[in-house]
């Protein structure tokens, strides 16, 4: 659902991810930000370089990715798509969380929580490296 979400945006993706390995995940999201889209994710540094970690081939392929800037772990797990949808929840953007771990996601179609989340995003983004 969230891939089919990513490829449903027509304008911007924003993303925090604490642990993102989610190959179609990632797809996704190059294939938007090749088709002309913004999209500019944030990953916590201490999972950016576990195996399967979409974040070197998200850089590989010029996509607006970073490393978060927090001396300890940045934990979030969110998507704002086009500045009215907000996912968030547990749910980290790996297989375990969708085949096998106990995940939450919540689904949240309002501009106002996702203006509120791209404050938040704009912060940790500008902290990134």
């Amino acid at each position: 659902h969230l891939v089919d979400l990513v490829r449903g945006a027509n304008k911007s993706i924003r993303m925090l991810a604490y642990s993102f390995t989610s190959d179609a995940l990632g797809e996704a999201l190059m294939d938007q930000a090749a088709a002309g889209l913004a999209v500019q994710i944030v990953c916590d540094e201490s999972q950016a370089d576990g195996q399967g970690a979409e974040y070197a081939a998200l850089r590989q392929a010029g996509l607006d990715v970073r490393l978060d800037g927090n001396s300890g772990l940045m934990h979030d797990k969110v998507l704002i798509i086009d500045d009215e949808i907000v996912v968030l929840g547990s749910y980290n953007f790996t297989r375990a969380a969708n085949q096998t771990n106990d995940e939450n996601v919540v689904v949240v179609m309002s501009a106002q929580l996702a203006g509120q989340y791209q404050a938040a995003f704009e912060r940790i983004y500008r902290a990134g490296h």
